[in-house]
C-alpha cells in the first residue's frame, strides 16, 4: 500500500466532491439512497480523471455483487479497490463494506487493499452539502467503528460513523478481524442451534 499514493487521491478526492454540485433532484436529496446511489455514479464517472498519472487500468464495477464500486493499479502496481459509502448527518444507518469471505480472499495477497470512501452530507433545500470527505483502507478503521453481520456475512460501520485512521498495522488488524469474525459465526451457530431446538 502506498500511503503517498493515498493521500495523494485523498486531497483530490476531497476537494473535488467539496467544489462538485450533486446531480439530484430536489425531491431525492433527503433520500439516503438516492444520494448513495448518485455519489457512487458520480465517482465511478470522474475517478479515473482524478487519478491521473498517479495509477492505470481503471475499471468500473460491472456486477451488482462485485467487490467494490471501482478499482485500479497504482503505479506500484498494487490493486486498489474502493468502495463508495454515505451517510446523511443525524440519521442513523449501518452500511455494509465487504463480506467477510471476500475480504480474507482479498487479502490473501499483500498487494491488494480495499479502500473505503467515506461521504458524510447534509441535504440543505433541495441540496446536498458534503461535510466530511475520507479515503481510507478498511485496517485504517478501528473495529471499535465495525461490526460483523452473521447472517449476511457482511462488514459494516456501526451506525453509519466516520472514521479516521488509528494505529494498527495491516497484520494486526487482520488478527482482531479473524477474532471477530469467528465469534460472529459461533453466535450465529448458537443461535440457529436454538432454532434447530424448536423443531426437534
Amino acid at each position: 500500500m502506498d500511503k503517498k499514493l493515498l493521500r495523494s487521491l485523498n486531497d483530490k478526492v476531497k476537494s473535488f466532491i467539496k467544489d462538485t454540485k450533486l446531480d439530484i433532484a430536489p425531491n431525492l436529496a433527503i433520500k439516503p439512497r438516492a444520494v448513495g446511489e448518485a455519489y457512487e455514479e458520480l465517482m465511478q464517472d470522474n475517478f479515473e480523471q482524478l487519478l491521473g498519472t498517479d495509477g492505470h487500468s481503471y475499471e468500473k464495477a460491472t456486477r451488482a455483487k462485485a467487490t467494490a464500486d471501482f478499482s485500479f493499479y497504482g503505479n506500484d502496481d498494487k490493486y486498489y479497490a474502493i468502495d463508495v459509502k454515505t451517510h446523511c448527518v443525524g440519521k442513523w444507518g449501518m452500511p455494509n463494506l465487504i463480506s467477510y469471505k471476500k475480504l480474507r480472499k482479498l487479502y490473501s495477497d499483500s498487494n491488494n487493499t480495499f479502500l473505503v470512501l467515506l461521504i458524510e452530507y447534509q441535504p440543505e433545500e433541495g441540496k446536498v452539502i458534503p461535510v466530511k470527505v475520507k479515503l481510507v483502507p478498511i485496517e485504517w478503521i478501528s473495529w471499535d467503528c465495525l461490526a460483523v453481520q452473521g447472517t449476511l456475512g457482511q462488514i459494516q460501520i456501526k451506525n453509519a460513523e466516520i472514521v479516521y485512521p488509528y494505529g494498527l498495522d495491516r497484520q494486526d488488524w487482520l488478527q482482531e478481524f479473524n477474532i471477530n469474525v469467528n465469534n460472529c459465526i459461533l453466535r450465529k451457530m448458537q443461535l440457529l442451534e436454538k432454532e434447530l431446538k424448536l423443531f426437534a
